[in-house]
């Protein structure tokens, strides 16, 4: 259920947007853009994150303002950036004038006439994301004892990881996720916000928003989403802080940072360093060489395509598009 949705250009007003728009499954569910495109061609303020190896109870978005999955997913479809409906009740009125999915809603959750909800939408798009494949890297391999699976040149890599470059202290390994989850400030993207900064704190202390409203606020104002974390709470030691991301298949994911501001995993891999030894006082540098074998080991993160994480060509066309008799 939630993959047909995810793939239904139906969950926006004039059938223009689909998750999938954003969210590529050629792309590791990400976009390849610096900034998402969304509803009549507006641009957002953030990168589009992967949503591959996405947990349910962990915060979603670059600034944590969801920590439910099933709710973090309903809001793209009320951001009037991204997928352009004012409420979310409009969603759920499209989808039960259609007859296929009052069927597919009511075999999904045995409610009959009430089957297709808000609630029930969220369950079901937050379920197929989490069904998405995590297929094995080379790191995985290598981790399970193939101690062939990483070339000479990425095995050095891992141990600049691991050591010198520091870079675990914030992508953790453990799990093989490559993230701590938590949110740090690195610098990068707080040039919106140079100068406005206090007009801007004030501002969002008195607005107070949250969820999907806060969401909204992001898409559509540059200055206030350099705020990062802060913006939900209010704490001024995470003006400018953003989640973690996960490092598998970050080869994959270019442009970098929460802004899209970094085009190349080399030029992504000198901005960490840089900003991180500022963060600790004690630069961290690296030879061109060593530069290469860390950039080796991070494409020994990426797995390859799997395609059951396409749109299946099942021959239910009933499901997406719109008769013009509602039906």
């Amino acid at each position: 259920m939630g993959r047909r949705l995810f793939f239904d250009p139906q969950l926006s007003p004039d059938d223009s947007i689909q998750c999938a728009s954003c969210h590529l499954p050629s792309d590791a569910f990400s976009d390849g853009r610096a900034v998402s495109i969304g509803f009549e061609r507006r641009a957002g303020t953030r990168n589009t994150p992967s949503l591959l190896n996405v947990l349910s109870d962990e915060p979603n978005f670059w600034d944590g303002r969801r920590d439910r999955l099933d709710l973090a997913v309903l809001d793209p479809l009320v951001n009037r950036v991204e997928m352009g409906n004012h409420t979310l009740s409009e969603v759920v009125d499209r989808l039960s004038a259609n007859t296929g999915y009052r069927q597919a809603f009511d075999e999904a959750f045995h409610e009959g006439d009430q089957s297709i909800s808000e609630t029930h939408l969220g369950t079901a798009l937050a379920t197929y994301i989490r069904s998405l494949p995590r297929s094995p890297n080379a790191y995985d391999r290598y981790e399970a004892g193939d101690v062939s699976a990483l070339t000479p040149q990425a095995k050095a890599g891992l141990q600049l990881f691991m050591g010198k470059a520091e870079c675990a202290s914030c992508h953790d390994p453990k799990h093989g996720r490559f993230t701590d989850g938590r949110f740090h400030s690195s610098g990068i993207g707080l040039g919106p916000a140079e100068g406005q900064l206090a007009t801007l704190t004030t501002q969002a202390l008195r607005d107070n928003q949250q969820g999907a409203t806060l969401g909204s606020a992001i898409g559509s104002n540059a200055q206030l989403a350099a705020l990062g974390r802060f913006l939900v709470t209010h704490l001024a030691t995470d003006v400018g802080a953003f989640r973690t991301p996960s490092l598998r298949n970050v080869e994959q994911t270019p442009p970098y940072m929460h802004d899209g501001s970094i085009t190349t995993l080399t030029a992504a891999i000198d901005e960490e360093l840089y900003y991180r030894g500022l963060a600790t006082g004690r630069p961290i540098t690296l030879t061109a060489n060593e530069r290469d074998e860390l950039l080796a080991f991070l494409r020994s993160l990426t797995s390859a395509p799997e395609a059951n994480a396409h749109p299946a060509a099942d021959g239910r066309s009933d499901l997406t598009p719109r008769a013009a008799s509602g039906d």
